[in-house]
């Protein structure tokens, strides 16, 4: 069975890159990637942490103004009732302060999203390449083993520029989690296919390599 409870917080991003249900153009949705998030009440999910043999509590922000402070409380909440477990927050953070202001709280971890290499990056989110390659790097040298980001397969880059990119990761000491491409209804890339599955098989062989 899953270990990690994943809890989204906040609707409606602010941002529109292209793969997301979340991206600001698109409809009222309530999926990440292929995952659906249901409305759900805080007892609930409180209720459920504690009788749950879970062992790590992840949190998806969708970027939008006040989701922070959202957040903090929810931190809050998680001691009060005391849930003990490590949490990771997955923001697109592009400054240190957010950063360091969630581990100081008692984050774990922090995961800061590329999703695309740079060939794609711009295209797909809509920002600048190059700043988030040193970024997130340097986040993880300033905390070590507190740092990840996401890198998703398949949206038109190289093989070989993907796994220059995982590898500069983890050179750096960050935490990677590797995604494939998947199409959604009512965003820009519906009709791209996902990458193939042996493709895909190939680089999470070469990635596994590379990170142990």
């Amino acid at each position: 069975l899953p270990t990690t409870a994943y809890l989204m917080l906040g609707a409606k991003c602010r941002r529109n890159c292209l793969f997301c249900a979340q991206r600001r153009d698109a409809p009222p949705n309530a999926m990440l990637s292929r995952v659906d998030f249901p409305p759900v009440e805080w007892e609930a999910v409180l209720e459920g942490l504690r009788c749950s043999s879970l062992e790590r509590i992840c949190f998806q922000l969708v970027c939008q103004e006040g989701v922070l402070r959202e957040t903090e409380k929810s931190l809050a909440l998680l001691r009060q009732h005391g849930v003990a477990l490590p949490v990771c927050v997955s923001y697109l953070f592009r400054g240190e302060g957010g950063v360091r202001r969630l581990l100081e709280q008692g984050v774990d971890k922090v995961s800061l999203p590329l999703d695309a290499v740079p060939s794609v990056f711009a295209g797909v989110k809509g920002e600048a390449t190059y700043g988030p390659y040193r970024f997130v790097p340097q986040m993880a040298r300033r905390y070590p083993g507190r740092i990840g980001t996401h890198l998703i397969c398949g949206l038109g880059e190289s093989e070989e520029e993907f796994l220059g990119v995982y590898q500069k990761m983890v050179d750096n000491g960050v935490t990677v989690g590797l995604f494939a491409f998947t199409p959604l209804k009512n965003t820009p890339l519906a009709d791209r296919d996902p990458p193939p599955l042996g493709r895909y098989r190939v680089v999470q062989a070469l990635t596994y390599l590379m990170e142990k």
